[in-house]
């Protein structure tokens, strides 16, 4: 299922065919009308929901830190829409302690995730995820969990100024934490 993995409103399409993966990306693969209906939230596994939703999240984490992001200002806000709404909501969701509203809520951000990417494109995590779920025939989402801590502290002094930023927005550290203090929030509360 691609529910809250963001698809519905990339630029992107994923083919699994004979136990090979074909990506497409084209302009023509952007929708011109996107339906999120939080009931679909509420019929999958949560184990399945919170996988897609994290996936979706590396995506946007991916946006925010592109060099090509810094491009399209205008796509990457909109992981800045995003990133608090999978913080606040996502265990919520996955406890099923949520109201219909933040349901509703938690389909908006892997749609803004999906937004951000269609210029940008994805990053690393995004690869490599998708070709060890593949191999090993496990979730990306759940792959994504593992190895994007990993990527962002290899790539850290790159970029920890975006990822403070996020910190900031995702409500992980506080006003007074330095650079480097709010990019290690960041990665903390992703590994959490």
């Amino acid at each position: 299922s691609s529910t809250g993995s963001g698809a519905e409103s990339s630029a992107c399409s994923i083919l699994r065919h004979n136990h090979q993966i074909s990506m497409y990306y084209s302009k023509y693969l952007v929708p011109g009308t996107v339906v999120l209906d939080s009931e679909l939230l509420l019929r999958l596994p949560t184990d399945s929901m919170a996988q897609s939703m994290v996936y979706a999240l590396t995506h946007a984490v991916e946006v925010y830190i592109s060099p090509t992001g810094k491009t399209f200002q205008a796509d990457r806000a909109n992981a800045l829409v995003a990133i608090p709404i999978f913080f606040s909501d996502l265990e919520k969701c996955y406890q099923h302690g949520a109201n219909p509203d933040t349901y509703q809520q938690m389909m908006m951000a892997p749609y803004y995730s999906g937004v951000a990417t269609r210029r940008i494109g994805f990053g690393y995590t995004h690869c490599l995820s998708t070709y060890i779920a593949e191999k090993y025939d496990l979730s990306p989402g759940k792959v994504s969990a593992a190895i994007l801590p990993a990527i962002l502290n290899y790539e850290f002094e790159e970029v920890k100024a975006d990822l403070a930023d996020l910190a900031h927005v995702a409500g992980l550290c506080s006003n007074h934490a330095s650079v480097d203090e709010a990019a290690h929030a960041f990665i903390s509360g992703f590994s959490n």
